[in-house]
C-alpha cells in the first residue's frame, strides 16, 4: 500500500479498512481496534484500556491482520478516547518488544490530532499512517456556516489544502534533523520528552529522554475526563454551539495556559530597559 503522504482522508481510510484478506492487494487483513476507556476508572482505567489495546492487537496479529487502526471512534458519554500518542506509542513499542512490529503497519484514526506536532510526534512514535477525522469535520463545517471567508470553498479541495500543508510542516521537522526521507523519521523518536513521569515514560515512551519528570497516567486521565466532561456534560441552548473555550496552547488567553512570554512579562521588560530597576 502507498501512500502519497501519510495524512489520509476518510475515504482512504475506508480503503483500508474494507481490506479483509479475500481480494485486497497481497491480501492484506485490517483490524480496528477501540482506542477508548472507562471515564468513571480514572488513571486505572486508562491504564487497563492501554493494556487491552495490546491483547487486541497480539489477537488481531494471530489471526493474520497486517494493518492495526487504532481508533477513538464511538466515544460517548461512558468511554473516554485514549490520547492518541499515548495508544500509539504503547502499541509500537509493544509489538517492537513482542518481535511482531514489522508485521503489521499501525493507522491512527484520532479527533485530538490537528497540528503538525501532533501528526510528527505520531509518526516518529511507530504511525504509519493518520487520519485526523475530527480535523477534516472543523474544516466541512467552516465551509458550511461560511466561517473565514470559506463558504465558496470546495470540500475536498480544502482537505487536500490541508493535507498539503501539514505534509510541509512534516518536512520541515525532517529537514532541521537532517532526516531525508519518511521511512526514517517514522519510529525513530528524535523527540524529548517535557513534563511526562517515568511511569508512562517506561509504559509507553521506552527510551525517551524525560529529564525533569512530571504527569503520570493520573493526571492525564484527569485531563482527558475533564474534556470528555465539558463536552457531553454541558447544557447548550438549543440553537447555539457548544463552546469549549480557548485553552491558549498558540496563543495569550488571559485564563488560558500560562505562557513564558505574556503580555505582563513584556511589559516588565520594556521598563526595565528604560529604568534598570531590577525589581
Amino acid at each position: 500500500i502507498h501512500l502519497n503522504n501519510p495524512v489520509i482522508t476518510d475515504a482512504e481510510l475506508s480503503r483500508i479498512v474494507a481490506l479483509d484478506g479475500n481480494d485486497g492487494p497481497a491480501s492484506f487483513r485490517t483490524a480496528v481496534l477501540g482506542a477508548r476507556f472507562d471515564a468513571a476508572g480514572g488513571a486505572d482505567g486508562l491504564a487497563a484500556a492501554i493494556e487491552q489495546l495490546r491483547v487486541e492487537a497480539d489477537a488481531a496479529i494471530g489471526g493474520g491482520a497486517t494493518v492495526l487502526v487504532i481508533s477513538d471512534r464511538g466515544s460517548g458519554l461512558v468511554d473516554s478516547p485514549i490520547p492518541s500518542l499515548l495508544a500509539c506509542s504503547a502499541l509500537h513499542h509493544h509489538l517492537v518488544r513482542n518481535k511482531t512490529r514489522t508485521q503489521v503497519g499501525i493507522v491512527v484514526e484520532a479527533g485530538d490530532v490537528r497540528e503538525v506536532h501532533h501528526i510528527g510526534t505520531l509518526l516518529g512514535y511507530g504511525a504509519n499512517a493518520i487520519n485526523p477525522y475530527l480535523a477534516f469535520a472543523t474544516i466541512d463545517e467552516m465551509i458550511a456556516n461560511g466561517e473565514f471567508g470559506l463558504g465558496e470553498f470546495d470540500s475536498t479541495k480544502a482537505h487536500a489544502n490541508y493535507i498539503k500543508a501539514t505534509g510541509l510542516g512534516i518536512l520541515k521537522i525532517m529537514s532541521k534533523m537532517g532526516i531525508s526521507v519518511l521511512n526514517s523519521y517514522q519510529g525513530a523518536q528524535i523527540f524529548e520528552a517535557v513534563g511526562v513521569g517515568q511511569s508512562v515514560i517506561d509504559r509507553c515512551f521506552s527510551g525517551t529522554h524525560s529529564r525533569i519528570g512530571g504527569v503520570g497516567f493520573s493526571d492525564i486521565a484527569e485531563e482527558t475526563i475533564i474534556r470528555h466532561r465539558a463536552a457531553w456534560e454541558t447544557d447548550v441552548p438549543e440553537g447555539e454551539s457548544l463552546d469549549l473555550g480557548d485553552p491558549g496552547y498558540n496563543r495569550y488567553r488571559r485564563a488560558g495556559e500560562r505562557h513564558a512570554l505574556t503580555t505582563e512579562v513584556i511589559k516588565n521588560f520594556h521598563t526595565f530597559v528604560k529604568t534598570g530597576g531590577e525589581e
